[in-house]
C-alpha cells in the first residue's frame, strides 16, 4: 500500500468516526433537553398545588386577621404572612427557572418556613380558651391537612422525573454531553415535615 493510499483510509476512518460522533453528541443533547423538559413540565402540578395551597393560607390569615390582632397573636400573624411573601417569591423563581435544580433549592425551604410558621400559629390559637380560636386553628389546619396528599403526589411525580433525568445524565454517552452543555445533577425537592 502507499503512502496516499493509507493516509486516504486514515481520513476516511476519522471523518466516519468524527460523524459518528457528532451525530451521537447532538442525539445525547437532543434527550437531555427533552428529559429536562419533561422535569419543567412535571413541576407544573406540583407549582399549581403549592400556590393552591399558599393562596388558601393567605385567605384565611386575611379574614382571621381582626381576630388575630385583638387577641395579641400580630407578630405571629406578621411572621406567617413574611413567610407566605417568601414563598410566592420563591414559587414564581422556581417556576420560571431552566433548572430543575434551583427548584428545589429555592422552594423547598420556603414552603418549610410558611408551613413552619402557620403551625406555630395554630399552636398559639390552640392555647386560647375560646370556641372562636379552636375555629381558626382548625380551618388554618385544615389548609394542610386538605392540601397536603396533593402536594405529596405532585412532589412524587416531579421527584421521579428528575431521577430519571439524573439517571441518564450520568449513563453513556449522554454523560460525555451533560457537563460541556450545562446538563447539571438536579436535586429532588423534599418538604419537611415541620408540624403535621
Amino acid at each position: 500500500m502507499s503512502p496516499s493510499t493509507v493516509f486516504l483510509l486514515v481520513l476516511i476512518v476519522a471523518v466516519f468516526f468524527s460523524v459518528v460522533l457528532i451525530v451521537l453528541m447532538v442525539k445525547a443533547f437532543d434527550m437531555l433537553a427533552t428529559m429536562r423538559g419533561n422535569c419543567k413540565n412535571s413541576f407544573v402540578p406540583l407549582h399549581v398545588q403549592l400556590v393552591k395551597r399558599r393562596k388558601m393560607i393567605e385567605s384565611l390569615i386575611e379574614d382571621s386577621k381582626d381576630y388575630l390582632i385583638a387577641n395579641g397573636k400580630q407578630a405571629l400573624l406578621e411572621t406567617l404572612k413574611r413567610a407566605c411573601n417568601a414563598t410566592a417569591n420563591a414559587e414564581a423563581r422556581a417556576n420560571n427557572s431552566q433548572s430543575s435544580g434551583n427548584i428545589a433549592r429555592r422552594l423547598g425551604p420556603m414552603e418549610d418556613a410558611m408551613v413552619y410558621a402557620l403551625c406555630r400559629l395554630v399552636e398559639s390559637l390552640q392555647s386560647i380558651d375560646d370556641p372562636e380560636a379552636s375555629v381558626w386553628a382548625e380551618r388554618l389546619q385544615q389548609a394542610l391537612v386538605d392540601t397536603d396528599p396533593l402536594i405529596e403526589e405532585a412532589s412524587k411525580g416531579f421527584n421521579s422525573s428528575l431521577e430519571d433525568f439524573n439517571k441518564a445524565r450520568a449513563a453513556f454517552p449522554f454523560v460525555l454531553v451533560a457537563g460541556l452543555l450545562g446538563f447539571k445533577r438536579a436535586e429532588p425537592i423534599v418538604f419537611k415535615r415541620v408540624c403535621r
